[in-house]
């Protein structure tokens, strides 16, 4: 099990497609920059954690994502539509958090076609 934040020289893995780190005491937020520099990610797993903060608006820059899961943490904040049009997306977890306010379908599920799962329970929303 491996505990600490996300380093920022993880910026330096820039062409990888998988970033999984679930299931382990990693505390801290997400870095704010890591959308920005991992435009190639398919999947970006880090259920299961210790994360605090809110959601960069540098993830959207990730258009390649297939799964994002961040359930089980203590993400707090807001979700915007941007986090919503990842046109490959097939799951999103953001369920066991503290997100608020509602949740921003309108217009968005025509945009994610390939989404089998979506979860937002246990939030307050």
């Amino acid at each position: 099990m491996f505990s600490g934040t996300i380093p920022s020289s993880v910026n330096y893995l820039a062409r990888i497609e998988q970033f999984n780190i679930h299931q382990n005491m990693i505390s801290g937020s997400i870095p704010e920059s890591f959308g920005a520099h991992h435009r190639n990610l398919t999947n970006l797993n880090l259920n299961d954690n210790l994360l605090t903060g809110t959601l960069s608006y540098n993830l959207h820059f990730m258009h390649k994502l297939v799964v994002l899961d961040l359930s089980f943490n203590q993400l707090r904040g807001t979700i915007s539509n941007e986090f919503l049009f990842f046109q490959q997306m097939q799951l999103l977890a953001l369920n066991e958090n503290t997100f608020s306010g509602t949740i921003p379908f309108e217009g968005v599920l025509d945009e994610l076609s390939k989404l089998d799962m979506i979860s937002f329970h246990s939030n307050r929303m």
